[in-house]
């Protein structure tokens, strides 16, 4: 036998099923208990003032309203999450200013500064290139960017494209042999445009490269480059 657990009826009742965990002797009984506690913590929450505050985060300077029990100090979950980070003063290479960010390897403040210190170092290098101050014999490491090595086919179709240039050839016919993977002519079409454009000074330094070697030589490495991207596509 068990008591009903409503303050008002308190009767014994005999639960229907012995292994479910029941309180109440009838749904009446329940809804009541229910409506009863509702009650209770809208009066609390009625009773407690509003307390306007101001968010925690520096640099912060919204203001908002805590109700009853809660113990917020943010404003918002995304304030609350910045604000326990840890934040790193650094200064910039490029504009020399100096800002805080919660992330460990970043370098530059900004997006702009970080493209214009990549146009920096290729400008360097295309212009150490024409001045014949760049090796012959030393083909990769002066094309790679600070902590960004190019990956193996792309450094293939650079030098492919350094020595078809060098050969003459223009940039449209280029696309069967950077590209001999694609069956489809606008996917292949589209594909070299991207490429040139995105590695238009790195082709430069390349060829300023390739113009210094012999024939054989020059040869030999368009020929690794050509079997390579060949290898890549599966083609025989």
């Amino acid at each position: 036998m068990k008591r009903c657990a409503d303050k008002e009826c308190r009767r014994p009742f005999e639960p229907a099923n012995p292994k479910h965990f029941q309180k109440f002797c009838s749904e009446q009984c329940r809804q009541r208990s229910n409506r009863r506690r509702n009650r209770r913590k809208i009066n609390a929450r009625r009773r407690k003032k509003p307390i306007r505050m101001k968010c925690a985060r520096p640099g912060c300077d919204v203001h908002f309203c805590r109700r009853g029990p809660s113990r917020r100090i943010y404003c918002t979950p995304k304030c609350g999450r910045a604000a326990r980070r840890q934040l790193y003063s650094k200064v910039c290479p490029e504009c020399h200013t100096e800002f805080g960010t919660p992330f460990k390897r970043k370098i530059f403040c900004s997006p702009k500064c970080k493209k214009r210190a990549a146009g920096l170092a290729d400008r360097q290098l295309l212009r150490a290139a024409k001045a014949g101050e760049l090796v012959p014999g030393t083909p990769h490491q002066a094309l790679q960017r600070r902590g960004r090595p190019i990956e193996q086919i792309t450094q293939a179709r650079i030098t492919l494209a350094a020595n078809l240039r060098i050969q003459g050839l223009k940039n449209y016919s280029m696309k069967d042999h950077l590209y001999p993977g694609r069956s489809d002519r606008d996917g292949q079409v589209d594909a070299l445009k991207k490429f040139l454009k995105a590695q238009r000074k790195r082709i430069d330094i390349e060829e300023q490269r390739l113009a210094a070697l012999s024939d054989v030589a020059r040869n030999a490495a368009s020929s690794d480059a050509r079997q390579l991207i060949h290898n890549i596509h599966r083609l025989p």
